[in-house]
């Protein structure tokens, strides 16, 4: 589980690439926009509630609730946490394709503060390494 610092100290921004050729941008679109998808790999249960809030539990007892802030589909999608209301207490996903290759990659943006940058970036592993055995795609 992932525990955010929710002090006032400044947040940085922290961007991680993994490429993801041998997927599809529909797949893998779902994966990062649904409750069913982001359950796969992102959290142990993710819910939908009728306000279009997204409900990440991760155990009995912890969960977090977000909401989209931007949405554009199949490229992008930012969630903004609920108990964390400042403009940098989101996370991002980001398709991006090329042209020149033709391949694919996964950008993930999030904001942490100095002293959350190496746990938060094995955090952001070990759940792409998930996320590439939910789409059946080699490390």
């Amino acid at each position: 589980m992932f525990i955010r610092n929710s002090s006032f100290m400044e947040k940085n921004k922290l961007q991680l690439e993994y490429v993801f050729d041998r997927v599809s941008t529909r797949s893998l679109w779902r994966h990062l926009s649904t409750p069913d998808g982001l359950s796969e790999w992102f959290a142990h249960d993710v819910k939908l509630d009728d306000n279009g809030d997204f409900y990440f539990q991760w155990d009995k007892h912890n969960g977090e609730k977000a909401s989209i802030l931007e949405q554009r589909e199949g490229e992008l999608i930012r969630f903004q946490w609920h108990r964390d209301r400042d403009q940098h207490a989101c996370f991002e996903f980001v398709i991006h394709h090329s042209e020149l290759t033709g391949g694919k990659s996964l950008e993930i943006i999030d904001y942490i503060t100095p002293d959350e940058a190496e746990d938060t970036e094995h955090f952001w592993n070990n759940l792409i390494g998930r996320l590439r055995l939910s789409l059946g795609v080699p490390e």
